[in-house]
């Protein structure tokens, strides 16, 4: 029968924190390798502005959402003129029902 080892709470703390620490670690490092390749496909960071948050705050309205987040997308790609894909049927509907045709859930037919 294999003995248990004791530990003390500091060590089991440490070694936890150690852990969390090497998660971290990985999941910096993934994001960063994750960014390297969306850079590498050409896509572009774009800063957010208060214009940005204004125009996101009108579209979270006119898509009748309570938060902006998804009107960020919608504010940015309509300054941008470009089409907007999303895997949410629910927002590229309500986009296109409230006047934005460049938005597309991904799941349309061609």
């Amino acid at each position: 029968m294999a003995r248990r080892q004791k530990r003390s709470v500091s060590e089991v703390i440490r070694r936890l924190v150690d852990e969390a620490i090497a998660r971290q670690r990985a999941d910096a490092e993934n994001k960063y390798r994750q960014w390297l390749d969306l850079r590498a496909l050409g896509v572009e960071l774009v800063p957010m502005t208060a214009d940005h948050a204004r125009s996101a705050l009108r579209w979270a309205a006119r898509v009748r959402q309570s938060r902006a987040h998804d009107g960020f997308y919608l504010a940015v790609a309509e300054e941008l003129g470009t089409e907007l894909w999303t895997a949410d049927q629910r927002l590229a509907n309500a986009a296109q029902a409230a006047g934005a045709g460049w938005a597309h859930w991904i799941g349309e037919p061609s």
